[in-house]
């Protein structure tokens, strides 16, 4: 290549996923390509162009279609032909005349929008929703639901909607997930379903399949048995260890997509939460268990000594016998 400030990178895309680097497309940089007073030009030669996998271009054609797009405001600074596109932030179409544009195989030294070429229609923003939809769901399953079951169980006592929360926060990780699996598809790093985020995420995802099994089987015995079991306890801290390896994942996440500079505003609002959710819980515990050294205790505990809880306390009422006599008959 003539210029160090240019990379020249031909590619091929099918849909909206990101292009492909195609080294079977031979182009060449001719002379004046560079950063030139602020701006990017390329003068560019190519042997094999009229036509590629897929399509074709139609050199008779007097409105052939194109399209355009540009940003991310960040630039890519890199000399890869292979490295990584982000979403564009703006996209638009024209038509040019390809019978017109044709010439003598040389640099044009003159340009200009208005020979042979017209834009259709005006510029259309663009953003990559998937992403954004994707952080924010799977947040608030992990960061917001899964801990307000805890609440539910440990301190409210309410089992039932305990499994009622827990399966609603199940089925956003999954919508969740599955946003993020279509989201893989459409970026090059990321379709082979490979990195650290997308691994762990399937780990967190079939580990939930597994924590929603236990947590049936643990309760259908329990009922049967009125005793606490080993899978209540595997259930129970295992379900803390995958919220929190989960959280940690979204993270990652960040990283993969170039957004670590919002790690911070995701970490914190999540470990203040955890930090005030395991605290409730402990001040809960501690509270009923210096009621058991002091010999208050509620018969029939209910639901939070069936997932190992420390029994609800209430102070022991004696109650006095009442005699009733019968009254003698007066003659």
């Amino acid at each position: 290549m003539l210029s160090t400030d240019i990379t020249f990178s031909p590619r091929l895309a099918t849909g909206h996923t990101e292009p492909d680097y195609s080294p079977d497309i031979k182009v060449s940089l001719l002379e004046g390509s560079g950063l030139i007073n602020g701006s990017y030009v390329v003068n560019a030669r190519c042997q094999n162009c009229t036509s590629w996998a897929g399509g074709s271009l139609d050199l008779k054609s007097t409105v052939s279609p194109w399209l355009y797009a540009k940003g991310p405001t960040n630039g890519l600074h890199s000399d890869s032909v292979t490295a990584s596109i982000q979403r564009h932030i703006e996209y638009g179409y024209f038509t040019m005349n390809m019978v017109q544009a044709l010439g003598v195989a040389s640099v044009p030294t003159e340009f200009s929008m208005n020979t042979g070429s017209a834009e259709n229609g005006s510029p259309h923003s663009d953003n990559d929703w998937t992403a954004i939809a994707h952080a924010v769901v799977v947040s608030v399953a992990f960061v917001l639901l899964m801990p307000m079951g805890s609440i539910f169980l440990r301190i409210l006592e309410k089992i039932r909607w305990h499994w009622i929360n827990q399966l609603l926060a199940f089925s956003v990780a999954f919508i969740g997930a599955a946003i993020g699996a279509y989201l893989s598809t459409t970026y090059n790093s990321t379709k082979s379903f490979n990195s650290a985020h997308q691994i762990i995420g399937i780990l967190v995802i079939v580990a939930l399949i597994v924590q929603v099994g236990l947590g049936w089987y643990h309760h259908r015995v329990y009922k049967l048995t009125q005793k606490k079991t080993l899978y209540g306890s595997i259930h129970r801290y295992f379900g803390q260890i995958v919220i929190v390896l989960a959280i940690a994942n979204g993270s990652i996440g960040l990283e993969l997509t170039n957004n670590g500079k919002y790690i911070v505003a995701y970490v914190v609002p999540a470990i203040v939460i955890l930090a005030i959710t395991v605290a409730w819980v402990w001040v809960k515990n501690w509270r009923s268990a210096r009621g058991i050294k002091y010999g208050m205790l509620r018969h029939g505990e209910g639901d939070r000594e069936e997932f190992g809880g420390i029994p609800q306390l209430v102070p022991d009422v004696q109650l006095k016998p009442i005699i009733i006599q019968k009254p003698k008959n007066r003659s």
